[in-house]
């Protein structure tokens, strides 16, 4: 009886789970060429035929006009989302309408439509617009997608725009002019990967923010200029781009630097990229400022031969040295190697069976059980690179050191050295002898220790910077040039 039992109810579960299935089968249907997912009550998002990768069997094609409602097995459905991926790698598709019913348009909704030339609104949509085939909200202060398949060579982003949604001009390979004006003010992440064609962009005086990957793969671009508003560039912004030489940064720019081939922060504590278009064979240190290697920073940079790494770098993110198809030397000071440190894939396509990484002395073991950098087939330690533990030991004068950089706006650091313990003061001073700011006021351990000073609210001129040690004082110039 207990087994009878058992079996009744497995019967049951049985008929329950079928019956759920079969209702899920059923939020996903076929009419015409296009795909539906019911969403709430009666109201479905045009849909992908798969809901991965590569997303279809059959692709729709030719010129689509989306229903603002659809029948399907006797009831009536209201079209008003356009889903994630609905229309993506649908190459043979020319143009889509699309309804005064839809409100909500996902991600990636005409990625990779390679044949796309208009992208059409009907007037009374109260959510979205559209303008010479490119997609906006309504109010047009975002552009949601440009159409792939256009033949325009160049575009001008309209006036009212403020910003340039992600992934937008995907893969735009026939345009090779864009002007941003000055109403846009954030470049979305990944907006014009891949638009190998584009030669030259005008970047607008408002813009604040330019997203990751904003140019990835941008290889037509030679050069670049950063305005005085950007405050924000995305890791992987300019990275890839295997014909960019140079990116002008304008002097008023308190947040960047660009020096020989390479774009920092302005402090140089985080190496946004170093241009993969250098020509030839060459080497690189990273700068003893550095903290930071971001995500792609040097990303195809395969003329890379040698690169080395300061004891000071803490993190250094994903796909850093990716495709860095000529390193054969790599020279890490890192004397403690963490494998939370490191982003996925740092070294991807590197050639770890010939690189050799060079390691500082006893830590070669240290090296040998950390992902990633175990990967390297030869590991051996070189006596040359000195630790920060080293370096200290070295240490045996008090020193202030010149600010750098200097002159400097608004910002600038200031380092010194300690050979013991002691009691620092570390003030500013203006041209008339006031004090300004008092930097560091407590007791220090020996060793290099730096501080940030900023200006931001301060005019321009000469300012004096002097540091108290165990009864010894030390001052030094810096000037603020705004």
């Amino acid at each position: 009886m207990k087994k009878s039992y058992h079996h009744l109810n497995f019967i049951k579960l049985t008929f329950i789970f079928l019956f759920i299935a079969t209702i899920v089968q059923a939020q996903k249907f076929k009419v015409d060429q296009l795909y539906y997912e019911v969403t709430t009550g009666n109201n479905v998002a045009v849909v992908s035929e798969k809901d991965d990768y590569p997303y279809w069997d059959t692709k729709p094609a030719g010129d689509i006009t989306i229903p603002e409602a659809v029948t399907y097995e006797s009831t009536t459905y209201n079209v008003t989302s356009i889903g994630e991926w609905a229309f993506s790698y649908c190459d043979g598709l020319t143009t889509v309408t699309i309804p005064n019913s839809v409100t909500n348009i996902g991600e990636w909704a005409f990625i990779k439509c390679t044949g796309l030339t208009e992208i059409v609104v009907e007037s009374s949509n109260p959510n979205f617009s559209s303008e010479d085939g490119v997609l906006f909200n309504k109010n047009k202060t975002n552009l949601i997608q440009y159409a792939i398949g256009k033949t325009n060579n160049s575009y001008i982003i309209p006036n009212s725009i403020t910003n340039i949604s992600k992934w937008a001009f995907y893969e735009c390979t026939g345009l090779t002019e864009i002007t941003i004006g000055n109403s846009v003010t954030n470049i979305g992440e990944w907006a014009f990967i891949k638009c190998t064609g584009l030669t030259e962009i005008t970047i607008g005086n408002s813009v604040t923010d330019i997203g990751e990957g904003a140019f990835y793969k941008c290889t037509g671009l030679t050069t670049v200029t950063i305005p005085n508003s950007v405050t924000n560039i995305g890791d992987g912004a300019f990275s890839y781009c295997t014909g960019l030489t140079e990116i002008n940064i304008e002097d008023g720019n308190v947040n960047y630097s660009f020096i020989d081939g390479v774009l920092f922060n302005k402090n140089k504590t985080k190496l946004i990229v170093h241009l993969s278009g250098k020509p030839g064979s060459y080497t690189y240190t990273i700068p003893n400022s550095i903290t930071n290697i971001s995500k792609w920073a040097f990303s195809g940079c395969t003329g890379l031969t040698e690169i080395t790494i300061g004891n000071s770098v803490t993190n250094i993110g994903k796909w850093a040295f990716a495709y860095c198809s000529k390193l054969d030397t790599i020279r890490s000071m890192i004397t403690e190697p963490n494998s939370d440190s490191l982003g996925n894939d740092v070294f991807f396509n590197v050639p770890k069976d010939l690189c050799i990484l060079k390691v500082p002395t006893g830590s070669k073991s240290k090296y040998e059980v950390t992902e990633q950098w175990n990967e390297f087939a030869n590991i051996v330690e070189d006596a040359s690179l000195v630790s920060v533990k080293e370096d200290e030991k070295l240490i045996t004068e008090f020193k202030l050191k010149q600010n750098y950089p200097n002159p400097f706006n608004p910002s600038t650091v200031i380092n010194y050295e300690l050979p013991e313990s002691g009691k620092v003061v570390l003030e500013v001073y203006n041209s008339i002898g006031e004090k300004i700011a008092t930097l560091v006021n407590k007791k220090e351990t020996k060793g290099v220790h730096k501080v940030t000073f900023s200006a931001q609210n301060l005019p321009s001129g000469l300012y004096f910077y002097r540091i108290s040690y165990n009864n010894k004082i030390t001052t030094k110039k810096m000037l603020l040039l705004k």
